[in-house]
């Protein structure tokens, strides 16, 4: 070894000669001599690690190389190998928690090892612990179909657990719906887990695309897409106010509730393109409305002209503005492909208009200032 070995010293030079020799016993000797007096020269502690008789002696060689040089990439190896082999031993004889703490020392120095980390993953009893090393292993082969259900499985048993915070479990379920998208069980427990109407409605959504015939999917949908759009129209956002009202109808038929909803958003979105000068604010009940009246919290309600003249007599001094800023139009529809009844429908309405019977029924309601449609 000649000119390679020029710098060192003459108990290093023989102690490295007797381990290449396989002569252990002197190289050991020869080593811990120059180890403890030159405890700095990486050399040294990794070939006395080389002729240690037993890999509980070579372990603490190797972790002060890379303790004095971490770019030392046969002590990083060499480390690993030995760490990774001690914690199968150690697993093997019971001992679960000392196997676990080699397991993990070998993930952190060989980070891009996708077999430490699978490793880690069996022997940790830590949850969060398990699922950062699945995390770690999917990372290293996002393609590995069994090593995603693996992660996916880990999570979902995570987030059912009774003492995973809600917040978690969330997060928990959310990466698995990443991984897989297709699983009912994720957006069932999403829907349950929701925070906001928002929420609700997202994991609904999700849950009748994988799974239609989920029993119950449909009303709570509904139900959700109705608490966000009111929740929606609270925050001034009418316009997908109206779409989650719209949603709600075309998901249903429409109910009195969901045709009321979208019935108030319409008129707050006509009457926010057309009061340009004016603060548009909802209420949840016309009973709300007349109480911001009275108290002097707002000056003005906008309804349909039909309905406002009873109101107005609960709130002293107010009176109906002249004009619209919106017309709504009713209309009565028929099965498509039934030409009979759509004329029969129609003369109906043309004679009802003709002969005085709309006007009669306008009066008789107390809306005589309204005008009956000529058409």
């Amino acid at each position: 070894m000649g000119e390679a070995m020029s710098g060192v010293t003459a108990a290093l030079r023989d102690g490295i000669l007797a381990a290449q020799a396989r002569q252990f016993d002197r190289a050991r000797e020869l080593l811990h001599q120059v180890t403890t007096e030159s405890p700095s020269d990486p050399v040294a502690w990794f070939w006395l690690a080389v002729a240690s008789s037993s890999a509980s002696d070579a372990i603490p060689c190797l972790r002060r190389v890379l303790e004095l040089d971490s770019a030392h990439d046969q002590a990083r190896s060499a480390l690993t190998k030995l760490l990774q082999s001690e914690a199968h031993r150690l697993a093997a004889s019971g001992a679960r928690v000392e196997a676990r703490v080699m397991a993990a020392e070998a993930c952190q120095l060989t980070p891009d090892a996708q077999a430490l980390w699978l490793a880690l993953a069996a022997l940790t009893d830590d949850q969060k612990e398990r699922l950062d090393a699945l995390r770690q292993a999917v990372k290293i082969a996002p393609d590995d179909t069994a090593l995603r259900t693996r992660l996916r499985q880990a999570l979902l048993a995570r987030g059912v657990m009774p003492s995973t915070e809600r917040a978690e479990a969330r997060a928990c379920f959310h990466e698995a719906a990443q991984l897989n998208a297709d699983d009912a069980r994720v957006w069932q427990a999403l829907a349950k887990l929701a925070d906001t109407p928002a929420e609700s409605v997202e994991a609904l959504r999700q849950l009748r695309r994988v799974a239609p015939d989920t029993p119950n999917a449909t009303p709570a949908l509904r139900n959700a897409l109705a608490a966000d759009a009111r929740s929606l129209a609270e925050a001034n956002r009418a316009d997908e106010a109206y779409k989650r009202w719209r949603e709600a109808i075309d998901l249903t038929g429409g109910d009195v509730e969901l045709w009321l909803g979208i019935a108030n958003t319409t008129t707050i979105r006509a009457a926010s393109r057309t009061l340009k000068n004016t603060s548009i604010a909802p209420v949840a009940s016309v009973a709300e409305a007349v109480t911001m009246l009275r108290e002097g919290k707002a000056d003005a309600f906008a309804l349909s002209r039909d309905s406002l003249p009873s109101y107005v007599k609960q709130v002293p001094g107010s009176h109906i503005t002249e004009g619209a800023f919106q017309q709504i139009g009713i209309a009565i529809a028929v099965a498509k492909g039934k030409p009979e009844s759509l004329a029969a429908v129609t003369a109906f309405m043309d004679a009802a208009k003709r002969e005085g019977i709309v006007r009669k029924a306008l009066d008789h309601a107390g809306y005589a200032d309204i005008a009956v449609a000529t058409q």
